[in-house]
């Protein structure tokens, strides 16, 4: 049985030559963000989701822990290649991007009672490559990323372990590793961002009321543990779709489900950064009889087609890459993995992702409620209340 709560980690890994970083996030409070870069990292997020989509599989990711990441290795780029992350990521410069992203870590991990949240960065470096690193890069990724760095041996499997492990610990054990073999000898540099969210829900769903119900996914119908819950909630409805929010006991935090009245391919387009906002803003209290899977999902892929697609294209080309910034010998990235896990059930969710890039070289309503029956695939995506800036997205096609 899960724990009443719920919980998000998401590890983004780079991989270099030579480098080790761990960080945690941390900081000053920022009392709020600027709406103008909430929805720039939502638009980056989204349209990576949109990359990823896969209709007869589930897609979950946290848009926050690839864009910590990839922020990180943008202070480590030049030339083209920092201005295809630059223009991907939807900022203008290095200086205002970092900016954000520190107030952007405080923003999330403060002030949310009954709420387990942290991100943390770290970047891992070959020992005899240490010095060849740039000392402006890692102390911008200290300043800004709260990163931890240090060096490994590389050659020796203790470095895998090693890194396993901080992804593990800062996780809460929800994604055991980042790394599932020996490193190459030309990987020289780790950069790693987690995301771990976990918090009871506001509005609690009665086991006694879950029974076994059909789920029709891509490939059939399933059966599944299917919750029930006749109270409150935000809830907007058009010809395309039903979408609620299900808030958290912190009160800032919820998740959006939304359910398409066809296929999920019917609303892929509509899910853009603007459009969802806009519906949040649209949403009214009402009365809906919900019915919501429990649901025990994992989730990992490799980034660069994606990511490829968005236009970060020099960063993983051996001959364009630019890292001239990050150190004196010449680096690309040779991998980008990101990984996830999402648990939800009667008392809360539970979810975690991890991302890595490889561098080598109120009152009731007197009206009937509305039914909201989540038994086929549907996007989720939990988000803060004040900010929207969204934690993590994704489509599910099969709960279990």
């Amino acid at each position: 049985m899960f724990k009443k709560l719920v919980s998000l980690t998401c590890v983004f890994a780079l991989a270099f030559s030579s480098l080790m970083v761990s960080a945690n996030a941390a900081s000053p409070k920022a009392a709020s963000l600027n709406s103008n870069d909430v929805l720039s990292a939502n638009d980056f997020g989204l349209k990576l989701y949109n990359s990823l989509y896969d209709n007869n599989n589930n897609v979950f990711m946290s848009p926050v822990s690839v864009y910590l990441a990839l922020s990180m290795v943008t202070n480590g780029a030049a030339g083209n290649t920092q201005k295809q992350l630059l223009s991907s990521l939807k900022n203008n410069s290095i200086a205002s991007l970092n900016n954000f992203n520190k107030s952007m870590q405080s923003y999330i991990v403060n002030n949310r009672p009954n709420t387990q949240i942290s991100i943390a960065n770290s970047i891992w470096i070959r020992d005899n490559f240490y010095n060849s690193v740039n000392n402006k890069f890692l102390n911008t990724n200290k300043n800004y990323y709260n990163s931890k760095i240090a060096a490994l041996n590389f050659s020796n499997k203790s470095a895998v372990d090693t890194i396993n492990k901080w992804v593990s610990d800062n996780t809460k054990g929800l994604i055991p590793k980042a790394i599932d073999k020996q490193i190459a000898q030309d990987v020289m540099m780790y950069l790693v961002n987690t995301v771990y969210f976990k918090a009871d829900w506001q509005l609690q769903f009665n086991k006694g009321n879950t029974i076994k119900s059909d789920f029709t996914t891509p490939k059939g119908t399933v059966k599944v543990d299917m919750m029930n819950n006749k109270k409150s909630f935000n809830y907007l409805e058009n010809n395309q779709l039903q979408m609620i929010s299900l808030p958290y006991k912190d009160g800032k935090t919820s998740m959006l489900v939304i359910l398409p009245k066809g296929n999920l391919n019917s609303i892929k387009n509509s899910l853009t950064a603007k459009n969802i906002n806009s519906w949040i803003k649209s949403m009214q209290y009402e009365q809906v009889q919900l019915s919501l899977p429990k649901v025990n999902a994992q989730y990992k892929t490799g980034l660069k087609p994606a990511l490829e697609s968005l236009g970060i294209k020099d960063m993983f080309s051996l001959t364009a890459a630019n890292f001239s910034n990050m150190a004196s010998k010449k680096l690309y990235a040779s991998d980008a993995q990101h990984s996830t896990v999402l648990k939800i059930d009667e008392l809360g969710t539970e979810a975690a992702a991890v991302t890595s890039v490889e561098m080598s070289l109120t009152s009731m309503p007197l009206n009937p409620p509305k039914v909201m029956n989540v038994n086929k695939p549907f996007f989720t995506a939990i988000y803060d209340n004040t900010t929207g800036l969204i934690l993590f997205a994704g489509s599910i096609t099969n709960p279990q």
